[in-house]
């Protein structure tokens, strides 16, 4: 085992996270970023594969998170061999996890790998002159959704919900320019099938002007995508 890896579950209050912008990433922790996507065969997902897909770089991030194989768990430990510390452990639904953190003045950078059997489909986004593999803007899309459909479970905040809203609102709106979806129909009836709750969460925390014009922008969505498969 790998000197700086610990296997179990760490207290969040240990590892206070800093708040940054994408072009804030240091050198040394894009360096492996790079190496994951490049050598391992990890892709974006999270808040960076969204300021990848849609350029808002004004978007903060609180970590860097990549779904990866685990069958390759061990390279990707091998390449996170210049953290301070590692975590083997496990998210909310029990899935396995790699926990990487870099310690700052002011806080920790965490990279937080979702170990997948099979990887979705993926889009490559061009920053900073590098092809960064992410997921989908379907696939953020519906994560998205679905995250404010599980708010109770995650034990999410009304801000952390806030966030989840607006991404999604925003990624809707994205899609809504494009005329090519990498989803099916299995997906959107998914989607579908969560919009109900959506309103029900969404209604403890916003009012009904505005939750009532994000079911519009997915319902207008869901249409249109429909209508193109």
């Amino acid at each position: 085992m790998f000197s700086n890896v610990i296997t179990g579950q760490y207290s969040s209050d240990d590892y206070t996270l800093k708040r940054f912008f994408m072009n804030e990433i240091p050198n040394e922790i894009r360096k492996v970023i790079r190496n994951l996507i490049d050598e391992a065969d990890c892709i974006l997902r999270g808040g960076m594969a969204y300021v990848c897909i849609t350029e808002d770089m004004g978007y903060q991030l609180k970590d860097i998170d990549l779904l990866g194989k685990s069958e390759k768990k061990e390279l990707m430990l091998m390449l996170l061999g210049e953290a301070d510390v590692v975590y083997l452990n496990k998210n909310s639904f029990a899935q396995d996890v790699i926990s990487a953190f870099w310690r700052e003045e002011d806080g920790y950078y965490k990279i937080d790998i979702l170990l997948v059997e099979g990887l979705p489909e993926y889009s490559f986004c061009e920053y900073d002159g590098f092809l960064y593999k992410t997921v989908s803007a379907e696939y953020i899309w519906k994560n998205r959704i679905e995250k404010i459909v599980q708010r109770n479970i995650r034990k999410h905040s009304i801000d952390k919900t806030i966030n989840h809203y607006r991404v999604a609102k925003n990624v809707s709106i994205y899609l809504l320019e494009k005329d090519f979806y990498k989803c099916d129909e299995q997906m959107l009836n998914e989607v579908s099938d969560m919009l109900f709750e959506v309103k029900s969460i969404l209604h403890e925390i916003m009012d009904e002007k505005t939750i009532e014009s994000f079911i519009s922008i997915q319902e207008t969505l869901i249409e249109k995508i429909r209508g193109l498969l």
